[in-house]
């Protein structure tokens, strides 16, 4: 019986140890999607004319015209710029929000898995 019952300890500690990792891990991934959500992300056109900012998803939440825009550009090269900084706005969340992903346990774990599973 003192087998067995050593045997059992040694499941149920390492059983607490993986639960302890596994909230660990959790906890890790709450935080980062909180802090994913409160990101944005501003990107102006070259000259500054044109300035968008997008929310964590790339969601357009501000598109700001300088003033100016209207003297110095024609409808074609503004709709050009617009396109062009929300494009790169939305580029630069997606990016973001993947690496964030990819840095915790959560992140490597699944990469390993995939590069594992690529090799074979």
């Amino acid at each position: 019986m003192s087998g067995e019952d050593a045997r059992r300890r040694e499941l149920e500690a390492r059983n607490a140890g993986l639960r302890t990792q596994i909230d660990s891990m959790l906890s890790d991934l709450q935080r980062k999607q909180a802090e994913a959500a409160q990101r944005t992300h501003e990107v102006a056109s070259e000259d500054g004319m044109v300035t968008a900012r997008v929310d964590a998803t790339g969601t357009l939440e501000e598109l700001t015209l300088s003033p100016k825009t209207f003297e110095r550009s024609s409808p074609e090269s503004l709709a050009r710029a617009i396109t062009s900084v929300v494009r790169e706005a939305s580029g630069g969340a997606q990016q973001a929000r993947q690496e964030l992903v990819n840095s915790g346990p959560l992140g490597r774990s699944a990469r390993s898995r995939r590069t594992r599973a690529a090799s074979r």
